[in-house]
């Protein structure tokens, strides 16, 4: 049964592979700064998703696990990198500010998926994400082509459209670098 629903759904949504292929990605944490940043990211993450207003506040949340003494977490090497009252400072920090923004680790600068959602509802001329699913390949192909040229990622237009990563790699891949900047 999976695999006829797989089959129908590619077809039908004009998708390759895996069901839930290309949902998460990872990125090499190469150097102690990104680390911080990372774990705070992470740390905000239920805040993100509305669960709770604060880190502490998450049942799950591993920061609970930084005052147990048999935790798996090493905070030696955590608290190497970050004191305690620093890492503290940097979770009030990251809920009034964004310090997650690529710009700030010398990458070219991102948008956020809300900004990049309602970009790509504005170039189609739909008041939902789920109406631009809706419309054909021509109008959608049409919008994706603008927002790469826009410089957003093919990733992130893949997460927030709806349609996959391999669909939008395939409209464009014909394109020049310059026709993408």
């Amino acid at each position: 049964m999976g695999t006829r629903y797989v089959y129908y759904f590619n077809k039908k949504y004009g998708r390759s592979g895996h069901l839930f292929q290309d949902r998460f990605w990872s990125e090499p944490v190469e150097d102690d700064a990104y680390f911080v940043t990372v774990i705070a990211y992470v740390l905000q993450n239920p805040i993100r998703a509305k669960a709770c207003e604060s880190p502490g506040q998450y049942r799950w949340s591993s920061l609970h696990s930084l005052s147990c003494s048999d935790s798996i977490i090493d905070r030696d090497a955590l608290f190497s990198l970050i004191s305690e009252p620093e890492l503290y400072q940097l979770l009030e920090l990251a809920s009034d500010t964004d310090l997650y923004q690529p710009k700030s680790r010398g990458r070219k600068c991102r948008f956020e998926d809300e900004e990049a959602a309602d970009m790509l509802c504005d170039l189609a001329d739909t008041d939902s994400i789920a109406m631009f699913q809706k419309l054909n390949h021509d109008p959608q192909r049409s919008v994706v082509v603008e927002l790469i040229a826009r410089q957003v990622p093919i990733r992130q237009l893949a997460r927030v459209s709806g349609l996959s990563k391999g669909l939008i790699e395939k409209w464009t891949a014909g394109l020049s670098k310059t026709q993408m900047l």
